[in-house]
């Protein structure tokens, strides 16, 4: 029997998963919703979320990811379009990723990210990571 494994988007998050959580090996789906309520200063709103991933792990060499976010704040919407991956190389990990929207009101514009982490002791890992974002929207400015 095959079970899903729930991942978080982007790489940083693959490299704080502990040894008693590796995925197993095979295709990913991942498919999600969030509905939050949000107070900004007098204003309170709903933030939705939608989003549709897809992904390849080998457990001990690496893995790739792709998704859509639909994500809609104050009656505006902004599709993201994503990409990312990393690669084991011992007790190093490569890590890397993409994303975008068209026409942005509050995600970035697009995002590039490279990140490489090498596990020390155990579970503890150490990394560093260059990340570029265009031009962001009105929400991160509040």
């Amino acid at each position: 029997m095959r079970r899903i494994t729930l991942l978080a988007v982007g790489t940083v998050f693959l490299f704080c998963v502990p040894n008693i959580a590796n995925a197993q090996s095979g295709w990913r789906l991942d498919i999600g919703a969030e509905r939050s309520k949000v107070t900004i200063h007098d204003s309170d709103n709903i933030w939705r979320s939608q989003h549709i991933e897809v992904g390849w792990v080998r457990e001990q060499t690496g893995g790739w990811f792709a998704g859509i976010e639909n994500q809609e704040r104050f009656g505006l919407r902004d599709l993201v379009f994503h990409s990312s991956g990393y690669r084991r190389l011992g007790d190093w990990t490569l890590g890397g990723g993409i994303g975008g929207t068209q026409d942005a009101d509050f995600w970035f514009r697009y995002s590039v990210e490279s990140e490489i982490s090498r596990r020390i002791v155990g579970s503890v890992v150490a990394s560093g990571a260059h990340r570029r974002h265009s031009g962001c929207g009105f929400l991160v400015s509040l």
